[in-house]
């Protein structure tokens, strides 16, 4: 029979938990959402007698109480840092530039990928950056190349004479992770290179791929390596195809939340079993999912910025 949908506004609603009750013994057997975080938090204290995948995502801690019926469903970014850090580990990169803004997405990405490489034999230089950022001057300051700039002009004045001289970048490096919206990347980048790290591979999240940059705008990213959802890198299936016939703004920046909305409905006649058996995955528009703790998590795809162009990469999502 026909999956019967029905659509309420959260936010008109006083009482979630009342409100859920009441539709259960209705008849509804599956809730999606709510979106705000003070509402799936409430529900994380509460008993539900029904499955309800919450379009959010909550930092709770390792001991917290699990709810055995709320499960989380959201497009963290703690997911592609900690997929990057899996990445500099397979590729055996033990010295690692992490640079990241200074604000609260910042901050959830640097602490969850510091979290992913705990224990491990890596070390992680972390440079941050304000919005009045200079970043041809951040870049020269974090590669240490004014030092080896210094250290030539000392031997200047201590030969009495001039010599042909090549600043060096820190050569304590081995990757970059770069945490960074598409903007600050398409500045960065070029910075590093131009301050010698060009030969530095660089990870970076999925904010470096907007949907709206020209290929002139993307040769700023050369080279660079990243992580998207299959929903903007992989062809589209029959239901995407006519998604974005119905809305077009689903094959823009608002592709990701579209996405999301698929991946909710596909997922909700799934969710005790990927509970169950945790080894299960559901290839979906938003990433490879898992359930851990009753949250979601994504494995992303790979991709690489070259000649202007996204360029998929033959690995798979667990890379």
């Amino acid at each position: 029979s026909a999956t019967e949908i029905r659509v309420f506004d959260s936010q008109s609603i006083t009482d979630l938990l009342a409100f859920i009750q009441k539709e259960a013994a209705n008849g509804v057997d599956l809730f999606i959402g709510p979106l705000e975080k003070d509402k799936v938090a409430a529900l994380a204290e509460a008993r539900l007698s029904v499955p309800v995948l919450a379009l959010n995502r909550l930092a709770l801690p390792d001991d917290a109480r699990i709810n055995g019926n709320l499960f989380q469903f959201g497009l963290a970014p703690e997911d592609e840092a900690i997929q990057i850090a899996r990445r500099a580990q397979k590729d055996q990169h033990r010295r690692v530039l992490l640079i990241a803004p200074s604000d609260n997405w910042g901050d959830r990405s640097v602490e969850a990928y510091q979290s992913a490489t705990e224990g491990l034999d890596t070390k992680t230089i972390i440079a941050r950056y304000d919005d009045d950022v200079t970043y041809a001057q951040f870049v020269r300051q974090i590669l240490e190349v004014d030092e080896s700039q210094a250290r030539s002009d000392e031997l200047r004045r201590m030969i009495g004479r001039g010599f042909e001289f090549t600043p060096r970048r820190r050569q304590d490096l081995s990757m970059i992770a770069l945490l960074s919206n598409g903007d600050d990347a398409r500045q960065l980048s070029p910075a590093l290179a131009f301050y010698y790290a060009d030969d530095l591979p660089i990870f970076a999240t999925s904010q470096v791929n907007d949907v709206n940059a020209t290929r002139i705008n993307n040769l700023d990213l050369n080279g660079v390596q990243f992580l998207d959802i299959p929903w903007k890198l992989l062809p589209r299936d029959d239901l995407g195809d006519r998604i974005v016939n119905a809305w077009p703004a689903a094959s823009g920046s608002l592709g990701p939340l579209f996405a999301m909305g698929m991946d909710s409905y596909n997922l909700l006649p799934r969710l005790k079993q990927m509970r169950e058996f945790p080894s299960t995955r559901f290839y979906g528009t938003t990433g490879t999912l898992r359930i851990e703790q009753q949250v979601l998590r994504r494995d992303l795809t790979w991709a690489t910025m070259e000649d202007g162009s996204v360029q998929v990469a033959e690995l798979s999502t667990e890379d």
